[in-house]
């Protein structure tokens, strides 16, 4: 597919079964031999995620479905506990309102948990949103992802804001085919094979129109780690008011206010057509109890698994069975009084609609509100316990990723690069700055900084066989929270004695007392001194320009010389370091990583 045409007339040949299928090759501009490219469909994406599979929140559901087709294969657990959606709640105070439970109330950023679960899965992310961008440039970024053979997840254009994907376009994007959950609602006309074929998704014919789109771009770090993603629930889960949303565990007081409060008018009324006592059950209370079902009970599943593999912290196991009580609960108590038989969620039978235009049924189900929303609080008490032991043991055991870049989604900071045969070295923490002294050399058209690192203690990755590795050690020191210190703290190098990369980082004094719990990891002497510094993108090219100009300013100067081990003891190494956060590359398409090269004063 990426071949040039030798024969414009001939198509290539070069299908193959993880490309887009290229439906419409054709349009001619001008009578000419260019070919554009005005119709794409990505056939094998399916509808719904493959196998065994309960989840009912849309975006982790579709994220799933996504990254399947992507050979990422995405367990929903980890998906909707990484965007925070599993520990989510809110309950509208000004109207019963149906769209309590959608995803985008996880946090108050409406952004933050469609971020949280791409960039867990350590992609690129990109969203577009409608009030901020125009038709042709949502076409533009549609038809980018699509002939990169990547879904596009959407909100919309099929009923309401809710996720769904874009697997294909026509007539250059103007029309649109994909898969939403509400697409058999008769809302919108079905292809052959059964996706959703809209040409009115930004005008919204019949309010079905497209609200945002996103990307799963290119992998560029491993998964969000453990701690992170305990960072997200916390966030998700404490109590606060966000306009006229009470969310976390505050929501679970609105929610039964709101119950008690029902008057016989709003049971008995009209609204819409349609019966107050079926709204309130099927739409507003529905919401939090779908919400609630779903949720806790992946949370309690990751939870638990986490207990598994970290038998030593008995905190895993008792926030998962913090969870377990909620969701028993809701099963045993809630869909009992609703006369309910589901499993999750409910289903909205005449009984139900019976049972909760009785006071007295309401006002059971508020005791039993109660009882969950102390579940909900002892589990965030548990997961708040928990981070500040992992805080503690970081103290002691250097090696975290600190996730504490962003409130809601921590930043992939310290990414690889292997320099070709370089000297980089096997230790380097984001090296603390603090006592380190800095000057500017103006030389060439390169700027290099000379920078004092100090002597320290830091922790070392060991070799870099394999991703796995490199993720393990990059999750472990990701669950610091270092937003109050300054960075850089880790550091890529090259270690020439073993042969391979290493990942150094240093940590704080205030978190020694960690390294103490977690032995797989070496603490090393780092031996700092001067190094020369400059920034380039991280791209092999311009890392390699920058490398060469370094060494040839270095090689000229009439104060410094290139570290070696004939002049320095001990050897030092290389090091890399990526100064910028995701934001930036989403921005220009590129990080800015920074090289430090171990110089020496001459005599």
């Amino acid at each position: 597919m990426n071949e040039p045409l030798k024969n414009p007339s001939q198509q290539p040949e070069s299908y193959q079964p993880r490309t887009p299928e290229i439906v419409n090759l054709v349009e001619q501009a001008q009578g000419q031999q260019a070919k554009a490219l005005t119709e794409n469909i990505l056939r094998d994406v399916p509808q719904k995620p493959s196998g065994d599979f309960e989840g009912i929140a849309y975006f982790p559901k579709f994220l799933k479905v996504a990254s399947d087709y992507l050979g990422d294969p995405l367990d929903y657990t980890y998906a909707i506990a990484a965007s925070g959606g599993a520990f989510r709640l809110a309950w509208d105070t000004a109207s019963w309102n149906g769209g309590s439970g959608d995803i985008s109330h996880t946090y108050d950023n409406r952004e933050a948990p469609f971020r949280n679960g791409i960039t867990a899965l350590g992609r690129e992310f990109r969203i577009l949103w409608r009030e901020d961008h125009t038709k042709e440039e949502f076409k533009a970024f549609i038809r980018e992802q699509i002939d990169a053979g990547r879904p596009v997840i959407s909100l919309g254009p099929v009923g309401p804001p809710e996720a769904g994907l874009i697997v294909g376009y026509r007539d250059s994007g103007d029309t649109l085919l994909g898969w939403s959950d509400f697409q058999d609602w008769g809302w919108m006309p079905l292809d052959d094979e059964g996706r959703f074929v809209t040409d009115s998704w930004w005008e919204g014919k019949g309010g079905n129109k497209i609200h945002a789109v996103m990307s799963l771009g290119e992998i560029t770090g491993p998964r969000m780690g453990e701690g992170a993603v305990l960072r997200n629930a916390i966030a998700a889960l404490e109590g606060r008011r966000d306009g006229s949303f009470a969310k976390g565990v505050a929501a679970y007081d609105a929610w039964k206010k709101a119950l008690l409060g029902a008057k016989r008018k709003d049971v008995k009324g009209k609204v819409a057509g349609n019966d107050m006592g079926d709204w309130l059950l099927l739409v507003a209370h529905g919401e939090p109890l779908n919400t609630l079902a779903d949720g806790r009970k992946n949370a309690q599943r990751y939870f638990s698994r986490l207990a598994q593999e970290h038998p030593e912290q008995p905190l895993y196991a008792e926030i998962a069975g913090a969870f377990g009580t909620l969701v028993e609960i809701l099963l045993k108590k809630v869909y009992r009084a609703m006369r309910s038989k589901a499993t999750h969620g409910f289903e909205g039978s005449p009984k139900q609609k019976k049972a909760m235009a009785r006071r007295g049924v309401r006002r059971e189900i508020a005791g039993y509100i109660d009882e969950m929303k102390a579940a909900d609080e002892k589990a965030l008490a548990l997961m708040k316990e928990l981070l500040a032991a992992l805080e503690r043991e970081a103290t002691s055991n250097p090696g975290h990723q600190p996730e504490s870049y962003q409130p809601c989604t921590p930043e992939i900071v310290s990414m690889v690069e292997q320099a070709q045969d370089r000297k980089d070295e096997p230790e380097g923490p984001q090296a603390a700055l603090a006592g380190k002294s800095q000057s500017s050399l103006a030389l060439s058209s390169v700027e290099i900084r000379v920078i004092r690192i100090p002597k320290m203690k830091m922790v070392s990755s060991g070799p870099l066989t394999d991703e796995q590795v490199f993720g393990k050690f990059d999750n472990w020191w990701g669950s610091f929270d270092l937003g109050h210190y300054i960075t850089p703290r880790d550091f890529m190098q090259f270690n020439r004695e073993k042969g391979c990369m290493e990942q150094l980082f240093a940590v704080p004094k205030g978190f020694r007392n960690r390294l103490r719990s977690r032995r797989r990891y070496k603490t090393v002497n780092f031996p700092g001194g001067l190094y020369a510094v400059g920034t380039a993108k991280d791209i092999p090219e311009d890392g390699q320009r920058l490398r060469t100009e370094m060494l040839d300013l270095i090689e000229k100067s009439e104060w410094f010389a290139l570290s070696d081990s004939q002049n320095d003891s001990p050897e030092r190494y290389e090091l890399t370091h990526v100064i910028t956060p995701k934001i930036f590359k989403e921005k220009c398409g590129y990080h800015l990583s920074d090289l430090w090269i171990p110089i020496i004063v001459k005599e």
